[in-house]
């Protein structure tokens, strides 16, 4: 499914200004609205490690996905990219004796922030560095229930979130292998029925489900047979 075509297919409209008023808190209102901008390092999603989509704040049209979200050093959320080049735009921006390109939402013309070319060069190159204040945090659990779960399949299918949710919160085993860090949840009982495991890649983390047979492998170490994955307190 494309996601162009659904996206697309959504209308994002933003409300009037006495509206945002009333729904933004002051600083929401002051940046996304007014173009100011949060301090770093102090603002809501600058380290956010979540899985999920962010949403512009004005139109809750998506912008960006957790997927393209990098650790950039700045204090501000960074993305390789928006989820659609067609839901921003690029303005020229001269403030504070400085030229950079103002990075906006198509549809609500609200203030994200700015995009450099200082990102990682195997991804474009791009940092798009998005105010906290202009956007907001879908987790990967809620977007059904908050109106974007048709877009599981088509942002997720890569790393096959979209198949099963991830469960949170819930009692669970931690394991560790070489290549892996393995965690394991029960639903509804003590039967595991599913695992979600995390390689570990450059600081980065991708997603795989695997069938539990796969861990309960046994090894031979030193003559005797040992389970692959090493148990650990958690």
């Amino acid at each position: 499914m494309d996601i162009k075509n659904i996206i697309s297919s959504k209308i994002y409209k933003r409300p009037s200004d006495s509206e945002l008023k009333e729904k933004l808190t002051d600083e929401q209102y002051k940046v996304a609205v007014e173009s100011g901008t949060e301090r770093a390092f102090s603002n809501e999603y600058w380290d956010n490690k979540a899985i999920g989509i962010y949403v512009d704040i004005l139109t809750g049209e998506p912008l960006f996905s957790s997927l393209d979200k990098f650790d950039s050093g700045c204090g501000w959320p960074s993305f390789t990219k928006p989820i659609l080049e067609e839901v921003v735009k690029y303005n020229e921006d001269n403030s504070y004796n400085m030229i950079r390109t103002e990075v906006k939402s198509k549809n609500g013309n609200t203030h994200l922030g700015h995009v450099f070319d200082d990102g990682p060069e195997d991804k474009g190159g791009n940092r798009f560095c998005i105010n906290s204040a202009s956007v907001k945090f879908i987790p990967f659990n809620d977007m059904t229930k908050q109106g974007y779960g048709h877009l599981k399949a088509v942002l997720f299918e890569n790393d096959n979130s979209n198949n099963r949710e991830i469960i949170t919160g819930k009692k669970y085993r931690h394991f560790k292998g070489k290549d892996y860090l393995v965690l394991y949840l029960a639903k509804h009982s003590e039967t595991l029925e599913d695992l979600v495991v995390y390689k570990a890649l450059y600081g980065e983390m991708g997603i795989w489900v695997r069938p539990l047979e796969m861990f309960r492998e046994k090894v031979e170490v030193n003559g005797k047979l040992v389970n692959r994955f090493e148990e650990l307190d958690f």
